[in-house]
């Protein structure tokens, strides 16, 4: 927005401009030359109307500094007719279309004025000159009430103007409310921290884990902006991971894409976290619930999505590698949805009791995004 004292300033700046870049003199906010002199090259900026900006039609009053208000300034779009003339007059029109030629490559090069400057010295703000289109019918519309002949000349758009209000500003705002503020039982909860989100990229449909710090009792996921139910959750243990199901409604209706994902307990949400939501069909595995398995206690069977091709489940601790040996391959059976490692090849496998990380190969050098499953005796 560009502000100022008064409308003829916004004309004034634009004069200050054109005499700047064009070097002819005889150039004034007014109406057209009607005969022209035919003396001196002359360049005429004549305001034809002014349009209120509705965007700006239910303003608030603005706050000043020392609390008092102030009305909305009124927002404005004017519209500029440039003229211009050469020492020939009528009888030797090129001098008047290069005048005009020049005006249009001064504000082709100078769209947007910085108020002020050197050169235009009324107004704060950006102001916008921008060359319109013209017709025939708007040709007849601004020539004829003028009763002028055709005359070299551009219709121009100046926006955003706004006017500085003469009238006192409003009273101010009391800074207390009335009787005076008075706060009891105020709690202090630290946000829960959101640590981790497996698997990353997730599909839509499968299955997510949350590991959450500090999480207590919690109170809802916010995924994309969109809140996902209760029904939606598994907390298989007190302060353990959640288990968040992307199959059911709402969540399934978030789209493909990266998405901001938030754990609330209470009022106090966690930092965001960024998650990556795939459009199926991509061969996934879902977080495994509730987040652990026996490996005494039968096979081991994981849900996903096209998983037929899996050639192996691959596992490494997810505290990390001390030796090529911690990675380990397993053999699965395969099925649509599921694959399956038996008891003996886990009790064979030479596993640790820790928290391991688990990626199907799906191809020779293809592989699912990982998910955690924590192994116990």
């Amino acid at each position: 927005m560009a502000v100022f004292n008064a409308l003829h300033d916004v004309g004034q700046d634009l004069v200050d401009l054109l005499v700047d870049r064009t070097g002819i003199v005889d150039t004034l906010v007014g109406p057209p030359l009607d005969p022209p002199n035919g003396a001196v090259e002359a360049i005429r900026v004549t305001l034809l109307w002014v349009t209120p900006q509705p965007m700006h039609r239910n303003d608030l009053p603005r706050a000043g500094d020392d609390g008092t208000r102030e009305q909305p300034l009124a927002s404005l779009t004017a519209f500029y007719m440039i003229s211009t003339y050469g020492t020939a007059a009528d009888t030797d029109p090129v001098q008047a279309h290069n005048i005009l030629g020049r005006v249009l490559q001064t504000f082709h090069s100078v769209p947007v004025l910085e108020l002020p400057n050197p050169v235009t010295v009324l107004g704060e703000g950006r102001l916008s000159v921008v060359h319109q289109t013209t017709t025939a019918e708007l040709l007849e519309k601004v020539f004829t009430p003028l009763q002028l002949t055709l005359r070299p000349w551009a219709l121009f758009e100046v926006a955003p103007i706004q006017l500085l209000h003469q009238d006192p500003p409003l009273p101010a705002v009391p800074l207390v409310h009335p009787g005076g503020i008075h706060l009891s039982g105020v709690e202090v909860t630290a946000p829960p921290v959101l640590t981790r989100v497996t698997p990353d990229p997730a599909t839509l449909g499968g299955t997510i884990r949350l590991d959450v710090e500090g999480i207590g009792a919690p109170g809802h996921v916010t995924l994309g902006g969109v809140r996902i139910p209760a029904a939606n959750l598994t907390i298989p243990t007190p302060g353990g991971p959640i288990f968040v199901d992307l199959s059911l409604a709402p969540a399934n209706t978030v789209p493909a894409g990266t998405h901001d994902l938030t754990v609330s307990t209470g009022t106090v949400a966690s930092e965001p976290v960024s998650l990556t939501l795939r459009l199926p069909p991509v061969p996934r595995l879902d977080a495994p619930v509730p987040g652990f398995h026996s490996i005494g206690g039968g096979p081991l069977v994981l849900t996903g999505q096209s998983l037929i091709t899996t050639l192996d489940l691959v596992a490494w601790p997810d505290e990390g590698l001390a030796a090529p040996t911690d990675v380990i391959s397993l053999a699965t059976i395969a099925a649509a949805n599921q694959i399956t490692v038996t008891q003996p090849v886990l009790g064979a496998a030479n596993l640790r009791f820790t928290t391991y990380r688990l990626a199907a190969r799906v191809g020779p050098h293809s592989f699912t995004p990982w998910v955690l499953l924590e192994l116990r005796p």
